[in-house]
């Protein structure tokens, strides 16, 4: 808010002047418009009720620190009633009754916020324990973070990721620990170490993590649903590849061997093309249990292409894929049905015994 209105009203940006709570209107170095007008009135009219995040049925909405750093005069109820009228335009022109989870100096600093925030919460500590907890109204919100590496003059703040172990134990004392929300701070953020993504297919010394889809893997075990029961997996996305040759052919999506190009396919993205006979994609720890139905999407012009999956080093069935009619023309085939433990993990190879075909994504259907 102060970043923004001081673009708007000095043209400069940054963090002086403060953002003055007190002030309503925008006369002075305040405005309820920089949250509401300028910034969630404009998410509600550009996001569908459908898409959403909502806690007890509001559309939940995070507020970052209001300390001394950026803003001034936030006590004496201040705080609370810009979040009152922030509350109250929502309700009154969308419906929508946000569900606020403050940063706790919005608390320290105003205590009539408790009376109008849903929860609260505070940011991890640094080195360790990578995590916090924060009770407000009977509810307990965690903040946790991968890793961390911010070293600027003074500053020397590092999270080690320790190969993904960091973020099992703060999970395990956030979410297994009762949290009703865990943040994840910096969720996209590189810059300082602390983003949660598929990363590219490089030496942990430059990713910091043990193969590309492994923050990914260990987030959704902690999910509603660890173990999908309908689970897609885009096939450019594998975390280790074998390929014949040298560099992607399209240079899109990927800066390794695999070659990946833009599909007209449904619903869009990419597809791997340009298989050749020996090649292999390779996903790891991937989450299935029971019976699965493993299907495989693919499109070729040629007749007497054959693949087939390889788990945890057991060969599946080896499939012939039919001539679709073309390199985008589409068909989902099966690709046999196999069994696992409860609750297991597992490495998937996909095998081009024969190639000459595309591949979109393939899919395990639970059954059981």
């Amino acid at each position: 808010m102060t970043d923004k209105k001081n673009q708007i009203k000095h043209k400069s940006g940054g963090y002086t002047p403060l953002f003055d709570m007190g002030d309503t209107n925008g006369s002075g170095e305040g405005g309820y418009q920089y949250l509401w007008d300028n910034d969630l009135k404009a998410y509600f009219q550009a996001v569908p009720d459908s898409l959403l995040y909502k806690v007890n049925g509001q559309p939940l909405v995070y507020l970052w620190s209001d300390n001394a750093f950026a803003f001034t005069n936030q006590g004496n109820g201040n705080s609370a009633k810009m979040l009152g009228y922030v509350r109250s335009q929502a309700q009154s022109t969308f419906s929508e009754n946000p569900y606020f989870v403050v940063d706790n100096s919005w608390v320290k600093n105003d205590s009539s916020v408790s009376s109008v925030a849903n929860g609260a919460d505070s940011w991890f500590g640094v080195p360790s324990p990578a995590y916090t907890n924060q009770t407000l109204n009977g509810t307990t919100n965690g903040v946790t973070v991968p890793g961390f590496h911010f070293v600027s003059g003074t500053s020397n703040m590092i999270i080690d990721p320790n190969h993904g172990k960091t973020l099992v134990s703060d999970l395990e004392a956030t979410v297994n620990a009762g949290d009703n929300i865990t943040l994840l701070e910096g969720f996209t953020d590189w810059q300082e170490g602390a983003a949660l993504w598929r990363t590219e297919n490089a030496p942990y010394s430059t990713t910091a993590r043990d193969y590309p889809s492994q923050d990914i893997n260990i987030l959704r075990r902690y999910s509603t649903t660890p173990f999908p029961t309908d689970m897609t997996v885009q096939a450019e996305t594998a975390d280790a590849v074998h390929d014949t040759t040298t560099g992607n052919q399209w240079k899109i999506y990927r800066d390794d061997d695999l070659d990946v190009q833009t599909t007209t396919d449904t619903n869009g993205g990419w597809n791997v093309g340009n298989v050749a006979s020996g090649e292999w994609e390779q996903w790891d720890e991937v989450p299935m249990q029971g019976t699965e139905d493993l299907k495989i999407r693919v499109a070729t012009p040629n007749s007497g292409a054959k693949l087939r999956f390889v788990i945890d080093g057991v060969a599946g069935p080896t499939i012939t894929v039919p001539n679709t009619g073309g390199w985008q023309t589409w068909q989902t085939i099966d690709a046999g049905t196999f069994q696992f433990n409860s609750g297991t993990y597992h490495t998937v190879q996909l095998q081009q015994v024969n190639g000459g075909q595309n591949i979109n994504w393939w899919q395990a259907q639970n059954v059981t």
